[in-house]
C-alpha cells in the first residue's frame, strides 16, 4: 500500500493532485493510512506530535501501552478500535469520537473517520481522517436508569425457557423498548434468510409496512460483523439493506443492529433501532439492548425462523 508521502513523491510537481495532497498533510488534520494487516504506512505530523510519537511508527500496530477510550470515557479493547472493525469489515467507520492515553499520560481525543481502501491478504488497508477535540466537547455520558432493569427482568422471566416464534417475541419486546428506548426511535426484529432479512415489527415510526430487504455489499457486511453495529451519524445514501436512509419518512440519522446470538453465541437475528435524530442513542442505551438481543436469541425457535 502506497503512502500519501509516496505519492507525492512518484508524481509530477506540477499536477494539481500533489499540491492537494501536500495540502492534506499539512492542514493540520489527523492523517493516517494502515496496511490490511493493521500497520502504519504513514501518520501525520500533527497527529504523531499530539500523541508525544516521535520515533517512526511506519510498519508498526498498535504503539506499545496506548490505551483507547469512547466518547463516554469507556477504555474500550483494540479489537473494538475503529480502524481495526474498518480493517476486518471493509465497513467504514465515519464521525467516531475516539480518545487515546499515550505511555506518557498524554492523551488525545479526536473526531475521524475510518474508511477502507482497498482489501488485501490480512484484511482492508485503511485511511484515518479527522480532527482533534477539546475533551469539553463530547456530550456527556447518560447515566444508566434503574428503570432499564426492570423491564429486562419481566422479558427475560417472560421469554425464559421458551423457544418462540419471531412475531411473539417482537411483541415481548415491544414493552421493553417502550421503557428503555427515544420516543421517535422505531425498533425491528430481523433475521437472515439466504440473502434476504426478513421483520417483524416492535415499535415503527417510520412510514409503510416492514417489507424484506436484500442484503447485499456493505449492509451485508454490517451484518456479519460480530458485535453491534452502531452508526450516529447516517448519510442520505447509506444502505439499509437494499434501501437508503433517505428514503424513509422521517429519514434514518441513527442506526443500530444489535446481535441477538443464541446459547452456543451464534447470531440467530438481530434487533434494529432506527432514529430520525444522529447521536439518539447514548453507550448505557447500546449495553442494554445487546443485554436484550442476548435474551431475545436464546428465546427465539430457531426453527420457526425459517418458516415464518
Amino acid at each position: 500500500m502506497q503512502s500519501i508521502s509516496s505519492l507525492l513523491h512518484d508524481r509530477d510537481p506540477n499536477d494539481p493532485l500533489v499540491r492537494t495532497l501536500a495540502a492534506l498533510l499539512d492542514s493540520g488534520l489527523i492523517v493516517a493510512t494502515r496496511d490490511g494487516a493493521g500497520r502504519f504506512v504513514q501518520m501525520s505530523d500533527v497527529y504523531g506530535s499530539a500523541l508525544g510519537v516521535e520515533a517512526d511508527v511506519r510498519g508498526s500496530g498498535f504503539l506499545s501501552g496506548q490505551r483507547f477510550f469512547d466518547l463516554s470515557g469507556k477504555e474500550i479493547t483494540r479489537a473494538e478500535h475503529p480502524a481495526q472493525v474498518a480493517r476486518m469489515s471493509g465497513i467504514p467507520q465515519r464521525n467516531r469520537i475516539l480518545g487515546v492515553r499515550a505511555p506518557n499520560g498524554r492523551e488525545l481525543w479526536f473526531q475521524a473517520s475510518y474508511v477502507p481502501i482497498q482489501q488485501e491478504p490480512g484484511g482492508w488497508s485503511v485511511l484515518t481522517i479527522g480532527v482533534p477535540l477539546e475533551r469539553s466537547a463530547f456530550q456527556a455520558p447518560q447515566t444508566s436508569s434503574a428503570g432499564d432493569t426492570e423491564p429486562l427482568l419481566a422479558f427475560a422471566e417472560a421469554v425464559a425457557g421458551r423457544r418462540l416464534p419471531p412475531a411473539r417475541v417482537a411483541a415481548h419486546l415491544a414493552d421493553v423498548v417502550d421503557a428503555m428506548l427515544p420516543d421517535q426511535a422505531s425498533c425491528a426484529l430481523l433475521w437472515r434468510r439466504g440473502s434476504v432479512l426478513q421483520i417483524e415489527r416492535v415499535r415503527s415510526n417510520v412510514s409503510g409496512q416492514p417489507r424484506p430487504v436484500r442484503l447485499a455489499g456493505e449492509a451485508a457486511r454490517r451484518w456479519q460483523m460480530p458485535g453491534t453495529c452502531y452508526i450516529p451519524h447516517m448519510r442520505d445514501t447509506e444502505p439499509i439493506g437494499d434501501r437508503v436512509a433517505v428514503e424513509f419518512d422521517p429519514p434514518v440519522r441513527t442506526f443500530a443492529l444489535v446481535p441477538a446470538p443464541d446459547a452456543a453465541g451464534n447470531r440467530v437475528a438481530s434487533i434494529g433501532i432506527m432514529h430520525p435524530d444522529t447521536d439518539a442513542l447514548s453507550s448505557e442505551q447500546i449495553c442494554t439492548l445487546e443485554r436484550l438481543g442476548r435474551l431475545a436469541g436464546a428465546a427465539l425457535d430457531v426453527a420457526a425462523l425459517d418458516a415464518a
